[in-house]
């Protein structure tokens, strides 16, 4: 019986870390798991195309407009702005996720980066087992707001030292260099297995 788990992609574009979400992917699918990747939104249908070969399920969740603002210039995960998004933007995007997520138990939900977490972790403590945060870049969160999002994830995949070190303290930090987007691309099925052992060492 293959182990099951959800993927959630928070960006509706085709870049650097949803290339080592694809790589995650192919590590997974060839170690005999079930994906279901969780999209929000796919206007090009680009993410659709990329996972295609991976995925064996999709879900397509309509963002709200409060939440497609992208980058650090406009964002919506800042004090200030984060209370008008989590009442008009957060709170419907949970209802719709976990009214489109397919009713089952997942081994473990894997998402990436502090818009995902914010987007699809409700619904992750909701179906899977265990939670997998990865973490692409420095942190730029108040401590409190990391530290809270760390509490909820289960381990968390760092692509280097340097952002390990810019997050709190916590035992769950794992630092998986091969992540990074400019060497995956080039690295071998095991080159990648280190991630893949991340997955088997939380059951």
């Amino acid at each position: 019986m293959s182990k099951k788990c959800l993927i959630f992609e928070a960006y509706p574009y085709f870049s650097g870390s949803q290339r080592i979400t694809l790589n995650v992917c192919k590590v997974l699918k060839k170690n005999g798991y079930s994906i279901t990747l969780v999209i929000a939104d796919d206007f090009s249908n680009r993410l659709t195309k990329e996972f295609s070969s991976v995925a064996d399920d999709f879900v397509y969740i309509r963002t709200p407009k409060i939440l497609k603002k992208y980058g650090s210039g406009d964002s919506w995960l800042t004090l200030k702005k984060l209370p008008k998004a989590f009442l008009m933007g957060l709170l419907p995007f949970y209802y719709r996720s976990i009214a489109a997520i397919p009713k089952k138990k997942y081994d473990f939900g894997y998402f990436c980066d502090p818009r995902g977490a914010v987007m699809i972790l409700p619904a992750f403590i909701f179906f899977c087992h265990k939670k997998i945060f990865h973490f692409h870049g420095r942190n730029k969160l108040s401590s409190f707001f990391a530290k809270l999002l760390l509490k909820f994830s289960d381990v968390v995949l760092c692509v280097s030292n340097d952002v390990s070190e810019s997050l709190p303290k916590t035992d769950n930090k794992l630092v998986v260099k091969c992540m990074q987007a400019g060497g995956l691309a080039r690295t071998t099925f095991l080159d990648i297995l280190p991630i893949t052992y991340c997955f088997y060492n939380i059951q």
